[in-house]
């Protein structure tokens, strides 16, 4: 019951973010050649000069480069965070709003297990889109004559993965905190602006939580380094302490 329910909440979010990161992805590699051809020309039409250095770390890779721009620091970053936030605000905040949560807190179930599938089902639902649709750059590649390394593919959607599982794990934490599910998203989504502005001003870059997902970590991987197992084991603790946060509320919040 609690898990046909959260599939069924969930299942038309994961649609609509799969078919927009492939409609964004087929457009990207279709426009790979006139990228190739006129890199010169896109880097003096960019303002700031991170994005420039961002552009030239990706010319640098080739096609597997490019890709890694527009696929999972472009799309993933912006698409993923509104899909982070989509996932997580309504998780409790939601139910309250639509007066459900009595409901749902009276089937035979504990508070515990309730708020665990409510979480698995929404990180299941975020994550599996990114990984279905980076999976298909590999057959669409052949559309512009470039080889892609399915190993590249695979772990940079695990790191991808891992930054937008802490996004939707705070979204997630704030919906166990209050009861108004647009509020939640404003404040995230008012953090995610503020912290993407921060990239590109050169003395406060360093203090954006987007420098974690950004393409010097994305180049490193491709680069045959592998996971930046540091960076990602302290994503995947970090969602796992807002999860905990969220549980706790949970339990002891009175509806």
């Amino acid at each position: 019951m609690i898990l046909a329910k959260a599939i069924r909440d969930n299942l038309w979010k994961s649609i609509a973010c799969a078919a927009l990161l492939e409609i964004h992805l087929v457009i990207a590699v279709v426009y790979f050649p006139d990228f190739e051809e006129n890199i010169e020309a896109i880097k003096k039409l960019v303002p700031f000069e991170a994005f420039k250095k961002t552009i030239e770390a990706a010319a640098t890779r080739g096609f597997d480069g490019y890709l890694a721009l527009q696929h999972f620091f472009k799309a993933a970053n912006t698409f993923g965070t509104f899909a982070a936030v989509f996932f997580g605000m309504g998780a409790v905040a939601g139910e309250v709003e639509r007066h459900t949560i009595e409901f749902l807190l009276s089937r035979p179930y504990s508070r515990t297990r309730i708020l665990a599938t409510k979480y698995v089902v929404g990180a299941l639902g975020l994550v599996l889109p990114l990984l279905v649709v980076s999976l298909t750059a590999i057959p669409l590649a052949r559309l512009v004559d470039e080889p892609v390394t399915a190993r590249h593919v695979l772990l940079q959607t695990a790191h991808c993965s891992l930054f937008l599982l802490t996004l939707y794990s705070l979204t997630f934490a704030l919906s166990a905190w209050m009861s108004d599910a647009p509020r939640v998203a404003f404040c995230v989504l008012g953090i995610a602006v503020v912290e993407f502005s921060l990239t590109v001003v050169k003395e406060a870059a360093r203090w954006s939580i987007y420098r974690l997902a950004d393409m010097n970590v994305l180049v490193e991987i491709l680069k045959d380094k592998g996971l930046p197992w540091g960076l990602d084991l302290g994503l995947a603790s970090a969602s796992a302490a807002l999860f905990a946060v969220a549980l706790l509320r949970f339990q002891r919040r009175d509806f």
